[in-house]
């Protein structure tokens, strides 16, 4: 499913919002996807040049850690499987 949380409500509802969409969705075998990258949204910050760590995080609430790759890009050390069909 697509989902987001607009970036003018304070940031801890949006990171409660964001976490419980996206468990909710992972708990059912949903595919996700954030909705809109940087703009109302905001999961990139173009300003900042910078991820919104907070809503990243709550996008993968499962993620037992984060790490950086390269400048801007971060990658997950956990992985999930699809269910079988």
């Amino acid at each position: 499913g697509e989902f987001g949380a607009y970036d003018k409500a304070p940031m801890e509802g949006r990171v409660l919002w964001t976490e419980t969409v996206s468990r909710a969705a992972q708990e059912r075998g949903f595919a996700r996807a954030y909705w809109q990258f940087s703009s109302d949204f905001l999961i990139y910050d173009f300003n900042k040049q910078d991820w919104v760590e907070s809503i990243l995080r709550a996008v993968n609430p499962g993620a037992e850690q984060w790490e950086r790759s390269g400048s801007n890009c971060f990658t997950s050390t956990l992985h999930y499987a699809m269910p079988a069909l």
